[in-house]
Order: C-alpha cells, then structure tokens, then sequence
C-alpha cells in the first residue's frame, strides 16, 4: 500500500518519501480503516522531526487521524461494522491507504458532514474544548495564546 514513510527523523520535506509497505491486519479490539483523508497537524510534523512527546520506532508512517470506511475486524470488535464511515484521532500510521485504530476510538461519522471537516473533526476540537473547560472561560472572557496558527487556536478564535 502507498504510504508516507520516513526511515530517519528530520525536517519533513527532506526525510518524507513515498513507500510501499504491507496491507496492516487488525489485532483484537482493533479494526483496519481504508484512508479518504488524514490531515497533516503540526504534531504530526513535530514527531517527523523526533521532537514531539512521541518517537515512532523507524521507519515510520505519519499522521495521526483520519476519517475513512473500516475495511477490516479484528477480534472481539463490537459495535463496529464493515463499511462503516468513521473518523478516529491518536492514531499512527493515517498517510496511507490503510491503518490501523483501536475498535474504541472511532467516532462514527453521518454523511453530513464533509470528509475536510470529518478528517480533522476529533484532536483539536477537543483540545480547543479542553482548554475552554479547565480555565473555566465564560462567554466574553479572553483567552492569550501564543503558537496559536494551528487548528486549536483558530477553533478558539470562532
């Protein structure tokens, strides 16, 4: 399957390149996801760097969430069918065209919403809301936050 691999940490531009690796097969309680579109975040560039909390054993694919259709079951999966169209965040392995997601994490996603707004739906949104929460914001407050061009801090800004 056509993935984006890097074999060494580094800038993304130069140690990112284009790779063929084996079709993932799930594990109990996982399920293989068939990619329509994972986002870059600015975590999932850090760790290409081998500067964010989480080093991947290499080589590596990158990205973190994603939205597609389960392909696959691993055992002892409930509640979770073939076909289904699902979005999932804290996840590795997502540039590819399969990958693999705990059963537990995936969010089942209607036809509604757009795969743009879908395949990023999870891992900021919830940041933003978690922050908004343990500050304990009301409406009207202010918040300052530096580094804020990421999806966090443009979910804040609306």
């Amino acid at each position: 399957m056509r993935s984006a691999i890097h074999t060494a940490f580094g800038e993304p531009a130069e140690v990112l390149e284009l790779g063929d690796r084996p079709i993932p097969q799930p594990g109990p309680g996982e399920v293989r996801v068939k990619t329509t579109l994972a986002p870059i975040h600015n975590h999932d560039l850090w760790t290409i760097r081998g500067r964010y909390g989480y080093r991947p054993d290499l080589p590596a694919i990158g990205g973190s969430e994603a939205v597609g259709i389960v392909d696959a079951l691993g055992d002892d999966v409930e509640g979770v069918s073939n076909g289904q169209r699902v979005a999932v965040a804290s996840v590795h392995g997502t540039w590819a065209e399969y990958f693999l997601a705990p059963a537990r994490l995936l969010v089942p996603m209607p036809e509604a919403i757009p795969d743009e707004t879908a395949a990023q739906l999870i891992a900021m949104p919830l940041s933003a809301l978690m922050l908004l929460e343990f500050l304990e914001v009301d409406q009207g407050q202010w918040i300052v936050q530096n580094a804020a061009n990421g999806a966090v801090g443009k979910t804040l800004a609306v």
